[in-house]
């Protein structure tokens, strides 16, 4: 892995923890390779970034739980400050695999005028603010990411479930298998503590047209229907708005949530 030098790792932890442009910015995991055998090892990046492009970001301490599961069960993550990839896995079995991570909070402060209520139209959270919402400056929010990433080692079991939840506080679940190698309708479930999150927008970007975003509101189930219509590796995300509790000292809190995955 490649250490950071100090000044090239304290901007990415401005970066990731509190600089403006990274808060309209999505943060995923890319593995080297999203199919893989076993005992291969496979480097994971973490980037934040826009539309599916963006910056690497290396380990750090700000990560709550990091792990991959296999068919033999979880295997924490544990990276070392600085490096980039951030992680390393290696799947001990043939199957499906998944690369899960949270991270802990982060604070940022709104100061200037419309900025927030853009971030609400952007993401599709203006339904979750009073009618007429303006935002009272400065005002501050906290935010944390959550991330998961779908590979395979050999070929995937016969029938066995594309994915499941691993009890992040925010969460896409994918529905629709993508290691079938199939175009098209792609069913995703949004979580919020485990329970499905009504009316929520969920956007998707494929590696090699980044510039296009596609989108879908989550139903009463918490269901999202995509139209995925090429193969390639696919990111899929989906925020959520919440008031912030008042130990926090914010008005606001953000949680973010990203799936990859490929199509073969």
């Amino acid at each position: 892995m490649r250490k950071l030098e100090p000044v090239v790792l304290s901007l990415a932890l401005a970066l990731l923890a509190g600089a403006p442009l990274s808060r309209a910015h999505e943060f995923w995991m890319e593995p080297q390779a999203f199919r893989t055998a076993a005992g291969a090892k496979v480097p994971v990046r973490f980037f934040v970034g826009q539309y599916f492009k963006g910056s690497s970001i290396p380990w750090l301490e700000n990560y709550q739980s990091v792990y991959f599961a296999d068919a033999r069960g979880t295997e924490n993550i544990r990276g070392v400050l600085g490096d980039d990839p951030a992680a390393t896995i290696a799947p001990r079995a043939p199957g499906r695999i998944a690369v899960v991570m949270r991270s802990g909070s982060y604070e940022l402060l709104y100061e200037k005028p419309g900025e927030f209520e853009e971030f609400l139209k952007k993401d599709g959270l203006d339904h979750l603010v009073p009618r007429g919402f303006k935002a009272k400056l400065p005002l501050k929010e906290t935010y944390s990411r959550n991330a998961k990433s779908l590979l395979v080692s050999g070929a995937a079991p016969a029938g066995s479930p594309p994915d499941r939840a691993y009890g992040l506080t925010l969460e896409l679940v994918a529905e629709s298998d993508p290691y079938a190698g199939k175009t098209g309708p792609f069913t995703v479930k949004a979580l919020y503590n485990g329970s499905p999150l009504p009316n929520a927008l969920v956007t998707g970007f494929h590696k090699a047209a980044p510039d296009r975003r596609i989108e879908g509101r989550t139903d009463a189930a918490g269901r999202a229907r995509l139209t995925l219509e090429r193969k390639g590796v696919w990111l899929l995300n989906v925020v959520h708005l919440l008031p912030a509790q008042k130990k926090s000292g914010a008005q606001w809190e953000t949680l973010w949530s990203s799936l990859t995955f490929e199509i073969p």
